[in-house]
């Protein structure tokens, strides 16, 4: 990759997270921001172009959506042409609402959550400004400037994240323990391990304990009928959080099954 071009101005979480993402995984030597971009740029699939030039091709690595309604945010757009997919709402919470912001306003995002504009913007988070009107500063961006390594990282963050997610997908299972189906995973820090579980409607995860020995129990979303205090005195047991989502066992055999069958009633079997 020669370059990568966007939009000069104030810059937007699509655009700036779009160009991280590229910087991280190309190395680009210059991330140019400006308002014109020539046929010529648009047809050198060395070039990547985001966000700005009307055009999507993912050949020519040209990621704009503003020339397509139907399009969502270069962000997407970006991820699309590394990762094959654009979609990695169960990798970031926040991922739709970066397209949605982007595409369709500010408005429309506040509405999403049942708010008024004005109550969207005083949750906005302050430091994610100051790096966005940073960002906004410098026609350019070449490795003899900080802030080149300081986008390079957040991009690298991003994909050690999905990389991350997809590692810990691959080491989930679904077991039973009687009629009763959780998610498992011998995994630490597996961040995949909620997504899962809601993918296919489980309503406890079995992981390793962080902090030491054994494994932990941890509900779902309050799942219905889940209560970890039904736990209370068993083998093992050397923590119970007061409202019942979670408890830690000390067992190094693994023998999980006792304790979810102990924790759910009927209903939530």
């Amino acid at each position: 990759m020669k370059e990568i071009i966007t939009h000069s101005g104030q810059a937007h979480r699509d655009d700036f997270l779009a160009c991280c993402l590229l910087l991280a995984a190309t190395g680009a030597p210059v991330i140019e921001r400006r308002d014109e971009v020539t046929e010529t740029e648009l047809a050198d699939p060395q070039i990547a172009v985001v966000d700005i030039g009307g055009s999507f091709d993912l050949k020519l690595n040209n990621y704009d959506h503003h020339h397509d309604p139907n399009l969502p945010c270069s962000l997407h757009l970006v991820a699309a042409g590394l990762f094959a997919r654009s979609d990695f709402s169960d990798v970031f919470l926040w991922w739709d609402n970066v397209s949605i912001q982007d595409t369709q306003g500010f408005p429309t995002l506040a509405r999403k959550y049942g708010l008024e504009p004005r109550q969207l913007q005083e949750l906005a988070d302050p430091v994610g400004g100051a790096v966005l009107k940073a960002f906004s500063s410098c026609d350019s961006y070449t490795p003899e400037h900080s802030f080149y390594w300081l986008w390079k990282e957040i991009g690298e963050g991003l994909i050690s994240n999905i990389r991350s997610f997809q590692d810990g997908l691959r080491a989930m299972r679904m077991e039973s323990a009687g009629d009763i189906y959780v998610a498992v995973t011998r995994r630490k820090d597996n961040a995949a391990r909620f997504a899962f579980a809601r993918e296919h409607g489980l309503k406890i995860i079995v992981a390793p304990n962080e902090r030491g020995p054994g494994f932990t129990l941890t509900r779902v979303d309050d799942a219905p009928g889940v209560d970890f205090r039904r736990c209370e005195g068993m083998e093992g047991v050397t923590f119970i959080h007061h409202t019942g989502f979670m408890c830690v066992v000390e067992d190094i055999k693994w023998n999980w099954r006792p304790y979810v069958e102990a924790a759910v009633t009927e209903e939530g079997s």
